[in-house]
Parts: C-alpha cells; structure tokens; sequence
C-alpha cells in the first residue's frame, strides 16, 4: 500500500501528486489540472458528501479503497520510525500511526476525510489552496500558484531581507503550506482543520543536574546518528565547526564506513574551512575530499538551477555544484552512502531582548526597511508598501507565539518553527536530497524533544553542545577556524562580473510592476555604481568578534554583555547587491509560472490519465 515519492517537483518538474476534495466529481480545479498534463493515474472516490480526486504522476499506481501516499523528504531510505511518545494518538489515524517515520508526510483517507500528515521539520512539505469551493493538496506550491495566482507582498518584501518565506506563507497570496507536525484534516463542504501533534515549547521542566543533562544530550545525539547510518557507508559534509565535527569524531569512533568533503574557492588557505576539516579528518586517519568551485561564477545558469529544485534561495547555494560532485563520487564508491549535514538546533546568539525588534533580530530575521536599499531603483512608495507588509506579518507572528517564561525561548521557537525549518531544512531536501540520501541527526525529534528542557542560556549561546561535544571528543576540537573564508564570493563583485548576462536574461524576461525590466534593470545599476565598503567592514568586524569568542581570547561573560548591548542585527544585514539578486530570482520564478499557466490555457494533453476507480 505505500508508494514512496521523490518529493521536489517543483517548478520545472512536475509535481508528483495533487489531491481535490470537491462537491463534484469534476469542477474547474481538477478540469485545469488534468490538461495541465498527462497524469500516470487518476483515483476518483466517492464520499459522503462530495469526492476526492487523486492525481499521481511518474509510475507507479496509487491503490483503490484508502490510499496512503507517502512523501519522503530526505531522498529516500531513512526508514526512522516515528517516536511513539511524541505523536498524539487522539488525532492519529490507527492505520497511519503504524507506518508513520520521521522526515515524511503522508495523505491518507479516514472516515472519509482526507487526512495530510507533515513531518516536524517539514522537509516534505505539503501545500494546500481553497478552490471553486474545495480544496486542492499537492508537493508542488506552483502548480496552486498555477490555479490561485496572485503575489504576496509580505513575502516578497521577507524574501528580499530573509532569503525565506514565513511560517506557513508562500510566495503566492493563495497558497499555504501546511504546518509542520501537524495533522491537517478535509472534506467536501467544510473548512480545513489542523492540529499540531508536536511543537518546540522551550523552557519547559528543566533538568536540575547539568552533568546528568549533558550526558543525556549527548546520548540522544550519538543514538540518532547511529540510527540515521545504520549500517551504510556515511558522508559528512565537513565545515570544521562543530556540528559537522562532532559528527566526524562519532562516526569515527563508532567504526562506521566513513569519508569526509569540503568545499572552497581555488586552494585553501590556512586556518579556513576547509584547511581546518582536512587537518581533522587526517588526525583520524579518514579519507577527506575537497572540491573547488568555480570561479567566476555564473550567476544565472546558477539561479537556473535553484528554480528547478524549489523556491527557495537565501543566497545562491554556490557549492550546489560541488556536492553534485560529492553525491556523485559517493555513489560510485560506496554501495549503499547517506551524506549527513550539522544543522542543529541550538546556537542562536543572547542579544538584549527588550523589544519585539531584538527578539526577531535574535532569532536571524531582519529589519523590513532594508528594502530601502533598492528604493532608487524602484517606484516611488513600492519599498515603504512591502516594508509595512512584512512588518504588519512580523507583528502578527509575535501575537501568535506562544508564552514563555524567558525572550530568549522565544527567539529559540522563532528560529526553529520559522527560520531553520524555511532555510536550511528546505534547502537541505530541495538541493541534495534528489541527489543522494541525507540525514540530520541533531534534527532527530528525540534530540529536539530533549533539547527543549535545557535552559534557555544553556541552548542558546551553544554551551552545552559545545561542553559535550569538547569533553567527549576532545582531540577533533583542538584544531581551530581562523578568520579566512574561502566558500563564499562577494556578492557586488560577482553581480559587477555577471552584468552582462544578466542584463541578457532581464531582457528575456518582460515582467511587469516590481519585476518588470526597467525596475531590474534599474537596480543592477544600483549595484554597478554602488560601493560596499561599509558592509564589507561590518563583515570583518563580525568575523573578529566569532574569532574572539570560539579562540576563548576575551571572557565568554565580556563577549556576551558586548554581544547583548552592542549588536543590532536587526538593523544589518544584506546589501543591494544580494537584494538585486533576490529580486532577479523572484522575476525568474514569477515568469516560469506564468509560463505554466500560459501552456495550460492553450493546450490539452493528449494523453489522459487513466482512471483507476470511479465510484
């Protein structure tokens, strides 16, 4: 009865699935997404009070009768079982609760709902729109757009500061994406109703014992890294830092098949990234790769390439193409390989917390005015109108959170249930999962279910993490990062380098209203002209001051109290040139999609999907 699914269809490639709840068996929705092309099956099932119309394409046919679709997000073979103890057994369906793993959402019919199960760090996500009085599910947030278009400004103007979408928004004003951990429930006629089965509430019954604390973190983090392996020959995407390198001294120590990679641009230096992992994986005697990445980039073959796995860009993933690379060389080497990443969930730095502005800002998300950096470049009042809406989001984000004992948990759920699941998590399973099999460890809902009880100055600052990591693996830690890093070009030199093919593709485009060529245009010129010493010094300033703190030179207590006092990071952040690069993005997503719909409205598929069942 389970039929696994690559998830990341979006944009370019079809989406694997979509699913109508309607009235009738046929209304303007299912009408628009069959000529959208030929699907591989088609399952009509009558309800009580109306009919749920599947969609699949690809192979593979999904069974009659209750059919469980399974969405996995972490590219296939993690077969984690899901913690018991953490799902709400009320709400979970029996015959779902039996099969349900970490890392994979599923569509199954219950008592004649449609039930959609997200997983917790919503690396298979789930989109939902309401539609000619239905509702229409499907893995592909583009092909909604394609049925309710319309743009929302409150994430474009969090796209241009964040690099992200927000909580459950998307890019387009019609369409949501289901919550993560939560089991979402539809049928014909009625509205659509969603339940978490489990959420971060940090600051909740605290360990009284440090050690016992410590001890029992780590126990949780080296259990799941050996679930998540099991056997198979393990990757680690090797930064030097320590999450990655706590990775490398488990693995090592446990006896694991094992090979490490690092990225740079040209040959590292000393003491950068990838200076600093190949030193560590050669004190341990494992094998370690490094891969050079390009120079000069190429910007828009490399936005390309991000619109045909999801749509979602930071920054450009510049060492994309490196781990292409590194997925490759694995698969030929290793039988059976999974790449593990770091991302974890702890580390957020204590600023001052005295208003709602550093509680975002701790939490990584930015100032909406630092649009104003493109005004010159755009219609008069168009910056102020997209700053009001992601501040008038912002707000209503801030209302919704719920009651901690300490800011600093808030910002740890701000960062968790909204910036680490929208960056990282999303462009870990968009961008490398297709390519080969990738875990996240210290994103195992056991670690994080634990994680929540530790203090909050303990988690956020990185403390504890970093004390059990040193104390059980000491020998990784002694090597050091310097000040030097080689994975990231500067963004106005690779924009200045870029100018004619870009200009090239703005032309190509012919959009319209902020993203039309003469607002584009108008903003690479900004950029051409504009010099950003000024970011550049705040850079090296930050860079010091990370140096000062992971070297121990100055006092964790004097590092933090300039940290709190000092640091407006809400008000820092990208330059024009990353902005302009966002924006480019955005005209190239909005144009493919209005290239779908304009496909759809003019031809219809000659090949119709079979229908498996029609009661």
């Amino acid at each position: 009865m389970l039929n696994a699914l690559n998830l990341w269809g979006h944009i370019l490639r079809r989406a694997t699935f979509a699913a109508v709840v309607s009235a009738a068996p046929s209304n303007t929705a299912i009408d628009r997404i069959e000529r959208r092309g030929a699907a591989g099956s088609i399952v009509r099932i009558a309800l009580p009070d109306g009919w749920l119309t599947l969609f699949r394409w690809g192979d593979g046919i999904v069974p009659a009768g209750n059919p469980l679709v399974t969405l996995d997000g972490t590219g296939g073979g993690n077969e984690i079982a899901m913690p018991g103890a953490l799902i709400d057994a009320g709400m979970a369906p029996a015959g779902l609760r039996a099969v349900v793993r970490q890392h994979r959402s599923y569509l199954w019919l219950d008592q004649n709902r449609l039930v959609c199960w997200t997983d917790h760090l919503a690396l298979a996500p789930l989109y939902h729109a309401a539609f000619d009085g239905g509702h229409v599910i499907s893995d592909d947030p583009a092909l909604l757009a394609e049925l309710v278009p319309g743009i929302d400004d409150a994430m474009v103007a969090s796209f241009l500061v964040n690099g992200i979408m927000l909580g459950d928004r998307t890019l387009f004003r019609g369409v949501r994406a289901l919550p993560p951990a939560t089991i979402t429930t539809l049928s014909p006629g009625a509205g659509i109703e969603t339940a978490r089965y489990w959420q971060h509430l940090p600051g909740h019954e605290p360990w009284n014992d440090r050690d016992e604390m410590q001890r029992e973190l780590w126990s949780r983090v080296t259990g799941a890294v050996a679930e998540r392996v099991a056997g198979r020959q393990a990757v680690i995407a090797l930064s030097g830092g320590f999450d990655s390198s706590a990775l490398l001294a488990i693995l090592h120590r446990s006896g694991h098949d094992l090979s490490t990679f690092s990225f740079a641009i040209g040959m590292p230096r000393a003491g950068s990234d990838a200076d600093v992992a190949r030193r560590q994986a050669a004190m341990l005697g494992v094998e370690h790769h490094l891969y050079q990445l390009p120079a000069p980039f190429e910007l828009v073959p490399l936005f390309r390439e991000h619109l045909d796995a999801g749509v979602f860009m930071r920054k450009p993933c510049f060492e994309l193409r490196a781990l292409e690379t590194a997925a490759a060389d694995a698969r030929a080497r290793w039988s059976d390989p999974i790449l593990l990443f770091g991302d974890e969930a702890f580390g957020q730095g204590a600023l001052r917390l005295d208003s709602s502005d550093e509680v975002l800002a701790a939490s990584t998300l930015k100032d909406p005015e630092l649009i104003d950096k493109l005004a010159a470049a755009m219609p008069d009042g168009e910056t102020a109108r997209l700053s009001d809406a992601l501040r008038g989001f912002y707000d209503g984000m801030l209302d919704g959170i719920p009651t901690a004992a300490d800011k600093r948990d808030t910002v740890d759920h701000l960062f968790l249930d909204m910036f680490l699941i929208a960056n990282m998590m999303q462009i870990r399973g968009g961008l490398v999962a297709p390519r080969i099999p990738i875990a996240l460890p210290y994103m195992d809902l056991g670690v994080l279910h634990m994680a929540r009880h530790v203090p909050a100055h303990l988690r956020v600052d990185k403390a504890m993490f970093e004390a059990a990591a040193a104390h059980n693996h000491p020998e990784v830690f002694a090597l050091r990062r310097a000040m030097t890093p080689q994975s990231q070009p500067d963004a106005t030199e690779l924009v200045r380098a870029n100018a004619g093919l870009i200009e090239a593709e703005i032309h190509r485009l012919g959009g319209s209203g902020l993203m039309s060529p003469a607002v584009l245009l108008s903003a690479l010129k900004l950029v051409r002209k504009r010099d950003d010493g000024r970011s550049r010094l705040y850079a090296l300033m930050l860079a010091t001051g990370k140096q000062l703190r992971r070297r121990q030179l100055v006092p964790r207590a004097v590092t933090n109290m300039v940290q709190q006092r000092i640091w407006a990071k809400f008000r820092t952040g990208v330059g024009p040139a990353v902005l302009f690069m966002r924006l480019l993005y955005l005209a190239m997503l909005v144009d493919r999609i209005i290239d779908g719909n304009r496909q759809i409205g003019e031809e219809v598929s000659d090949t119709p999907g079979r229908i498996l069942l029609d009661a």
